[in-house]
C-alpha cells in the first residue's frame, strides 16, 4: 500500500471518529492547498485539522510525526491515526516541527517526560 492510500484511510478513519463518536460536523476542502485536511465544527468553535497517518513505531515504544511544513501554518490540531492499533489522537498543535508520542511503556518503565498518545484521545475544544 502506498502513502497516498495510507493517508486516505487515515483521513476517513478520523472523519468517522469525529462524526460518529464525537458528533461533530466535519467539512473537507475541495482542494487541499492550505495545509488543512478538515474543518471541524464542534458547536462552539471551528478547528482546522491536519491528519497524519502512521503505520509503524519510530522507536520500540513511540511514534514520530514530522511537521516541519506546518510550522508557519494556522493548523489548530494534528489528528494522528495509528493504523496498527486503529487509534486516533488529537494533538493541539503549537508550531512544533515534530511530535513524539509514546504508545507503549518503555523497557525500563520510565514514565517521566513521556508524551503519551493516549493523553490526546479527546478532541480539544
Amino acid at each position: 500500500m502506498n502513502t497516498v492510500r495510507i493517508g486516505y484511510i487515515g483521513e476517513q478513519m478520523v472523519k468517522i471518529d469525529l462524526i460518529d463518536r464525537l458528533g461533530f460536523h466535519v467539512y473537507a476542502p475541495v482542494i487541499d492547498d492550505h495545509m488543512t485536511d478538515l474543518l471541524v465544527d464542534t458547536g462552539k468553535t471551528i478547528k482546522k485539522v491536519q491528519v497524519k497517518t502512521t503505520t509503524k513505531l519510530k522507536t520500540k515504544t513511540s511514534i514520530e510525526i514530522p511537521l516541519k511544513k506546518y510550522v508557519n501554518s494556522d493548523v489548530h490540531i494534528i489528528a494522528v491515526y495509528f493504523m496498527p492499533k486503529d487509534l486516533i489522537c488529537y494533538y493541539p498543535y503549537n508550531g512544533e516541527d515534530c511530535i513524539n508520542l509514546a504508545v507503549t511503556t518503555a523497557v525500563n518503565n520510565q514514565d517521566k517526560g513521556r508524551n503519551w498518545f493516549y493523553k490526546y484521545m479527546d478532541f480539544p475544544l
